[in-house]
């Protein structure tokens, strides 16, 4: 591989936009910079649930948290996530601005990302995506990573056992003063996963053990923190991940041996510089993600290799009480090659990204942004969007917004040149969208009560499916359009009692994906819901804290998925329930907190892919040692 030059972009215009949420938490003489609930932009993870033991990576977080419908072929395996009807491809994912998607194939594995690595996570819906990049027609998941500068050392173990030979150790360590802070992020995991189930497709139904489902997965994320000047701060990052799975397989073919092991290796370099009315931030980041893949059946012995290299600058500009500016620049180089195909493919790309912030009166905001993209000797990618904020009470309790836009994702690697599958004549997928909500954020005594009503629609030109050939194989074709309607609630109440705190959460979605066009005369899929698009799906999260108890109940409903494009086959909906109760004991400077977990209580059966069971009801045991001082 030829060397790939580092190049630093020199960024025309100046911005702020005050409703940004800023990820540095430090204290300054001069600015303080700080970070406040965005009623419009985005969900924020609530941090009790990157606490909740049940869910030890994203998938299972989001799959529990917010509107997103997640894919599983059961517990550490593969993960895919679908947003507001899209598929897997249109969900871009960030760690601290660094886009993760890989460049051949577009997707990501949900199951790779332990929550103890983040101590952030956001989802933007739609067009909320496109200051990240292009291509989130559904919306973005940002991983963020903060710090506290204090003079404090934190030292954090856990360990987990569960049923299914589960076994998870994790580790946290921090130190450091009020100029510079390490933190040290660890964490193992291993599980045979031989959980049973019924066979659905032998006579008599009868139980067996699923096989080839064991896995082994460790990471570890070192972070360095450095403050040059009271308004002056660099950052480095690494981040290394090692996971070797055997992939369960349908039921009808339970006896084949599917491999996967995921590698990736992730560095981070990150400058921000804080004026009185202006933020400077610089990041340069690399990535070297390997796959290797094995399934004896189809004698399929492969490997990819994917390399990356992604700069980013961005300069907010406060221009008065009435207009800010949020003006950002990109350059990234990817590249990816096969072992069953040694040509290498590269991606150069360069946006910029620039958004105004008007205060038109004290009750309406109007935001008016725009990325241009350009896919060097492929693309010129242009997306406009505009949305509109408007009070309808006094200090903006109750919001009404409106969002219109447009957005682009570009075809993968894959899409374009595997062999011999490839089409290189498919062309850049296209959305028009537009949200329409209102959100209400208010105060009754001790209770904080925050909702959310959604209504979205997108019009998706030139969709690209894999569609089975004459010849034998499956092909990636643009269809016409694809139409997704839909509507999105959320529910938050929070009271802080001295004796008994409560958190409620509630999510519900309502999604209508429907394809428009009808590739032949004998297709049925014309007027039909998108395979693997639930319309319905459901979510509910309370906790209860008393003194040094606690209890978390998560309730998740997701209804019947359509397997087949003429909607005659189908999963049907299915109801899990976790329950987990906990213990802190406190001793001065340290302490210790006991959990016990209780996973799908009603021992459902239920499949998020057609014939990939899932496990029935198992335990979870979690001692966690904390040492501040």
């Amino acid at each position: 591989m030829k060397q790939i030059g580092l190049l630093s972009l020199l960024l025309i215009g100046f911005g702020l936009f005050a409703q940004e949420q800023y990820r540095d938490t430090i204290k300054l003489k001069e600015v303080s910079i700080h970070a406040g609930r965005n009623l419009f932009e985005a969900q924020r993870i609530d941090s009790l649930a990157l606490e909740d033991p049940t869910n030890l990576d994203l998938g299972e977080m989001l799959q529990k948290q917010s509107h997103l419908f997640v894919k599983s072929f059961g517990i550490g395996s593969i993960t895919s996530v679908s947003m507001r009807g899209t598929g897997s491809a249109h969900t871009r994912v960030f760690w601290n601005g660094m886009q993760l998607n890989s460049v051949t194939h577009g997707m990501l594995d949900l199951s790779l990302f332990p929550t103890l690595f983040m101590d952030e996570v956001q989802v933007n819906y739609g067009l909320s995506s496109l200051k990240q990049s292009s291509g989130g027609l559904g919306g973005a998941i940002n991983l963020n990573n903060k710090v506290n500068f204090l003079n404090k050392h934190n030292v954090k173990f856990s360990q987990s056992f569960g049923s299914f030979g589960q076994k998870t150790s994790t580790a946290k360590l921090q130190f450091g003063t009020e100029k510079w802070q390490s933190i040290t992020r660890f964490f193992w995991r291993e599980a045979e996963n031989d959980f049973e189930y019924k066979d659905l497709t032998l006579e008599g139904f009868p139980t067996t053990k699923a096989k080839n489902t064991s896995l082994h997965q460790k990471g570890l994320m070192q972070s360095l923190h450095y403050r040059i000047k009271e308004n002056q701060v660099i950052e480095g990052n690494l981040w290394l991940y090692h996971s070797d799975r055997n992939l369960p397989a349908l039921m009808s073919l339970r006896n084949n041996v599917e491999n996967q092991i995921d590698e990736s290796m992730r560095l981070m370099l990150n400058y921000n510089y804080y004026g009185n009315d202006w933020v400077l931030k610089y990041s340069i980041s690399s990535s070297i993600d390997r796959l290797i893949y094995r399934n004896d059946r189809a004698s399929v012995n492969d490997s990819t290799l994917t390399r990356g290299i992604f700069n980013r600058m961005e300069f907010n500009k406060t221009w008065s009480k009435k207009v800010k500016q949020t003006t950002q620049a990109n350059f990234n180089f990817q590249d990816a090659s096969s072992g069953a195909n040694s040509e290498v493919r590269n991606r150069k790309t360069v946006s910029i990204y620039n958004k105004i912030n008007y205060e038109a009166t004290k009750r309406m905001t109007v935001n008016a942004a725009f990325r241009q993209e350009w896919i060097l000797d492929e693309a010129n990618l242009f997306m406009p969007a505009i949305d509109v904020n408007y009070g309808l009470l006094k200090g903006r309790s109750l919001n009404l917004f409106f969002k219109i836009g447009r957005n682009y994702n570009f075809p993968s690697l894959n899409d374009l040149y595997t062999q011999p599958f490839g089409n290189e004549d498919l062309k850049a997928e296209e959305s028009q969208s537009l949200d329409l909500g209102i959100a209400r954020l208010f105060k009754i005594k001790k209770l904080e009560i925050f909702s959310k009503l959604t209504a979205f629609a997108a019009n998706i030109e030139n969709y690209i499916q894999w569609q089975p050939t004459a010849f034998g194989f499956w092909r990636p074709v643009n269809l016409e359009a694809v139409k997704t309607r839909g509507l999105e609630g959320e529910l938050s109440v929070k009271q802080n009692d001295a004796k008994l705190k409560k958190t409620l959460t509630l999510n519900y979605t309502y999604t209508n994906s429907i394809n428009q066009n009808r590739i032949h005369e004998f297709d049925e899929s014309n007027g039909k819901q998108l395979i693997y698009i639930p319309e319905n799906q459901f979510n509910f999260q309370l906790d209860l804290a008393y003194k040094d108890w606690r209890l978390m109940s998560s309730c998740n409903f997701v209804g019947h998925r359509y397997t087949s494009s003429d909607n005659e086959r189908f999963v049907p909906a299915y109801t899990t329930t976790d329950l987990t109760l906990s213990k802190n004991m406190n001793f001065k400077t340290h302490n210790m907190e006991l959990s016990v977990s209780v996973l799908n209580v009603f021992d459902t059966e239920y499949q998020t892919i057609e014939w990939r069971p899932m496990p029935n009801r198992n335990y979870l045991l979690r001692l966690t040692y904390h040492l501040s001082k």
